[in-house]
């Protein structure tokens, strides 16, 4: 894991977690990078259903360019690179 984007809002806890989880793994490996979409500044609703047509909460998050869900689906992958 390289690259995640984070679809998500503003008062999320899930997706606050996940971008806390993402700032944890740039300090475990200097090559990760994230990027942090809010909606209603970065995307639309709209926009997000075009992106993510099955998709009914926040946040979405791309691993390595691959949709994999939500904060649930992430949570595992980072255990096992933060440990």
């Amino acid at each position: 894991m390289k690259k995640v984007v984070i679809y998500g809002k503003n008062n999320c806890i899930f997706c606050k977690r996940a971008e806390d989880a993402c700032t944890q793994l740039c300090l475990v490996d200097e090559e990760f990078t994230h990027v942090v979409l809010k909606l209603d500044q970065d995307y639309t609703k709209l926009e997000f259903k075009t992106i993510f047509p099955q998709a009914t909460t926040v946040p979405q998050i791309i691993v390595d360019g691959v949709q994999i869900g939500g904060w649930t689906d992430f949570e595992p992958k980072v255990k096992n690179m933060i440990g």
